[in-house]
């Protein structure tokens, strides 16, 4: 066996030694003292030679270098490609596109996803559908971007965009406008709660066929949550992975003081539904790229970002960071002075919020459509647990937690008795 090799003086010829007998022994061991080898190493004469295996396909990218190459053909690099879905969802006008470009252009995608400076933003009309890829460690990862225009107008899309074969790679983002605080609860309730109905429905179904996914996606939940944490048995968990994201927090219209207390309003509802929250500006939207390529692109989080005091800096809020007793009781406050009476949500805990956010920053008139949507009747329906009038399922949540916290005083005195 030979190796031709070209040289400027001419050709040389480089002899190789043969490859060494099956049993680990140069060929001619054993006939070096007269000895023939040992016969389990001797084929019988009539006996065909097993076929040689197939020679690895190797696959060589000149475009990358040794380490590359090498990594390429690894067995264990060809992983299945990682995929993510984002939801974004919001009031009409709040800046979901941005949002959508902000993520894009961290990791460099091209088109019309640039992130420098501000850029004229086409209004989005319908359901817009974009995708961008990324690769990290030879493994690509994809993440699907579904913009649902024209507020709550178009809600009833979100069964086209959570179903049952992406609802384990679904993550939410609800985008409201820091600059029209007067119309930020209402969207967060309805979409946290639109949501948390969808995720229910596929949910349910999955495990009355047996699959195992609704119990993942709880303890992933949890596990964002914490194990541990003193709040987890009263967050409502979807099992999606949500995001609040308040937009343009640099056109807000009131005082710092005013700040503090929405912000604290927002603590609240973003922990009642285990969900992140994070501001963002077009002049400051680091923390908005880092939390979302953390959850999309599995990239590692710095800690350090996390804030939960507007007046220090940027908040941002991981689920297990805050918890009830650090975010404190609502404001007193009788009702929303010169406006509109505030409207039950059929919900005494997010009400108990939002009548001094109301106060504060009145509803605008005509703003009541969250109230007459058709699909916010249906969240408070006999199947819900409800009487279909968001008043009376006020009263009725109301005496359900009074006999609640009878029962346990009964059963502590029961205790202490024996």
């Amino acid at each position: 066996m030979s190796m031709q090799g070209g040289a400027a003086g001419g050709a040389a010829r480089t002899e190789v030694p043969p490859p060494p007998a099956p049993n680990g022994m140069p060929p001619d061991a054993g006939a070096a003292d007269g000895k023939p080898p040992p016969a389990a190493d001797v084929a019988p004469a009539d006996s065909a030679a097993p076929p040689a295996p197939a020679a690895p396909q190797i696959v060589v990218d000149p475009t990358k270098d040794l380490w590359q190459n090498i990594a390429l053909n690894t067995k264990e690099n060809n992983l299945p490609q990682s995929e993510a879905n984002l939801f974004v969802v919001g009031c009409s006008g709040a800046g979901k596109t941005s949002v959508i470009q902000r993520v894009c252009s961290a990791i460099g995608a091209g088109g019309n996803t640039s992130g420098k400076g501000k850029t004229k933003v086409k209004p989005t009309t319908a359901l817009d559908y974009q995708y961008t890829t990324r690769s990290d460690r030879h493994v690509s990862q994809t993440v699907h971007f579904w913009e649902l225009a024209q507020g709550m107008e178009l809600s009833q899309l979100c069964e086209v965009v959570i179903t049952p074969e992406n609802v384990h790679l679904m993550h939410i983002a609800i985008v409201v406008d820091f600059s029209d605080p007067s119309s930020m609860w209402d969207t967060l309730a309805y979409w946290l709660k639109r949501v948390d109905r969808r995720a229910n429905e596929i949910l349910q179904k999955m495990r009355a066929k047996g699959s195992n996914t609704p119990d993942k996606l709880h303890a992933r939940a949890q596990r964002a949550l914490g194990e541990g944490h003193p709040d987890l048995k009263r967050v409502r968990l979807s099992g999606l992975p949500t995001v609040i994201v308040c937009n343009k927090v640099d056109a807000f219209p009131g005082p710092m003081e005013q700040m503090k207390t929405l912000t604290r309003c927002l603590r609240f509802i973003a922990h009642l539904y285990g969900a992140y929250l994070v501001f963002s500006s077009d002049a400051d939207s680091a923390k908005l790229r880092l939390l979302l390529n953390h959850l999309l692109f599995l990239t590692p989080f710095d800690a350090r970002q996390v804030e939960l005091d507007v007046e220090r800096g940027t908040i941002l809020i991981m689920p297990e960071n805050d918890t009830f007793v650090d975010i404190g009781d609502p404001p007193l406050c009788d009702g929303p002075s010169g406006g509109p009476v505030t409207q039950s949500t059929g919900d005494s805990e997010l009400d108990r919020w939002k009548v001094p956010l109301d106060a504060m920053f009145p509803p605008k008139a005509g703003g009541g459509r969250a109230q007459s949507d058709a699909m916010l009747k249906r969240l408070y329906d006999m199947g819900e647990g409800g009487f279909g009038e968001p008043t009376i399922d006020t009263i009725r949540r109301q005496k359900d937690e009074e006999l609640e916290q009878y029962r346990k005083s009964a059963a502590r005195r029961d205790k202490g008795d024996k």
